[in-house]
């Protein structure tokens, strides 16, 4: 066991763990590479909902609303909208559903939190070398400064891209989360007040980034825009060490066995 620490230690890249992570790491990006865009394209536009809320429609935070407010029926929501609106025609009303898809949501916070932690274990170089892994030579040839810049904009935002994959989790199964602080804190010994429960909203403000003001809300847009950048730095990786190779070697077979023909013949039939 000490021999194992101390190659991992020294010599990464010669531990079968490593290789193991390395392949972890490359076909979960491959997989929900794609999806992953999907979600730091849209999870930055999300990040300003509210203020699109307040200044398109006139939305009222429910914290800023009177203290005598009183909550709307259909019919009177439905009026309401028509004085505001007028000319347009209400073709549907339905209550707001937050619960995202379960399953779908689930996997994907649970795949990037795997990525985090098979990449934060990839990123180690060697003891003596493991602050080369901060930054990004410009000097260097392109595919190493793409290696470099991916494996930068990984750790550096490593912290940020786990605590979304678990409250991604969070979002689609709650009740887990909530079953925790219920065992510490019971609703009988606590009913209000809970540090729980303070704990549960704060990682809700941390994952849209509701607290501070506008600059924390365009550091989150572009912390969220990375995980797009990674998936194509990884890409080009994947095209440079694995896709290339394979696409030359393929050309070279078709080219040899258009050039003879009757060989490629042979060869097949022995």
């Amino acid at each position: 066991m000490r021999f194992w620490k101390y190659r991992f230690w020294k010599q990464p890249r010669k531990t079968f763990l490593r290789r193991a992570l390395f392949q972890v790491h490359l076909w979960t990006g491959v997989a929900i590479g794609l999806y992953i865009i999907l979600i730091s394209v849209t999870g930055s536009a999300v990040v300003f909902r509210r203020d699109l809320l307040q200044t398109k429609l006139g939305n009222v935070p429910a914290k800023d609303a009177p203290a005598g407010a009183v909550r709307l029926s259909d019919p009177q929501l439905r009026d309401a909208v028509l004085r505001q609106y007028p000319g347009y025609t209400i073709t549907k009303m339905s209550a707001s559903r937050r619960r995202l898809a379960a399953s779908e949501v689930r996997l994907s916070g649970a795949l990037l939190c795997l990525m985090c932690l098979s990449g934060v274990l990839i990123w180690w170089r060697a003891s003596g070398a493991w602050y080369k892994g901060f930054f990004f030579n410009p000097k260097h040839g392109w595919k190493r400064i793409n290696f470099d810049l991916h494996s930068a904009l990984g750790f550096w935002s490593l912290a940020i891209l786990f605590m979304w994959g678990v409250t991604g989790i969070y979002f689609a199964y709650p009740d887990p989360f909530i079953a925790v602080v219920d065992y510490f804190e019971p609703p009988d010994q606590f009913p209000s007040g809970r540090r729980g429960d303070a704990f549960l909203a704060w990682i809700v403000k941390m994952h849209f980034g509701r607290y501070g003001g506008m600059g924390v809300r365009i550091t989150y847009v572009i912390i969220g825009l990375l995980p797009a950048v990674m998936f194509v730095s990884g890409s080009i990786m994947w095209w440079n060490r694995v896709l290339r190779r394979w696409w030359v070697a393929e050309r070279k077979t078709t080219r040899q066995a258009a050039a003879f023909p009757g060989q490629a013949t042979a060869g097949q039939v022995d």
